[in-house]
């Protein structure tokens, strides 16, 4: 029942994407939504992985992965403030990114 209400307020907030700003976006918002529950799923076969191989107790699963995704929401965000720290001490690292990320690929 959760599941089908959060996806019908998601179609509700995509088809006022369409209403506001168009097919297009609204077409591109709904592409987005659709990777990220692909991804969601594969997230819950590799926590169902780590579960059965640390054999977690049915019980303690939900304390665990709501710790989990707090220690991952905390390191996100320091790797984020770390990051724009490093960048805007050292501008000479967005060139190093540069070079690493934009270089042109040659393809067959």
């Amino acid at each position: 029942m959760q599941t089908a209400a959060t996806v019908a307020a998601a179609c509700a907030f995509c088809a006022g994407i369409f209403a506001m700003r168009g097919g297009e976006d609204a077409s591109a918002w709904f592409a987005a939504y659709v990777l990220e529950e692909s991804l969601s799923i594969d997230n819950l076969f590799v926590f169902s992985l780590i579960f059965d191989y640390f054999q977690t107790p049915a019980m303690a699963q939900p304390r665990v992965l709501r710790y989990g995704l707090l220690v991952a929401v905390v390191l996100r965000l320091s790797f984020i403030v770390a990051g724009l720290a490093v960048v805007e001490r050292f501008k000479g690292v967005l060139l190093i990114l540069q070079a690493f990320f934009c270089t042109p690929r040659t393809g067959s």
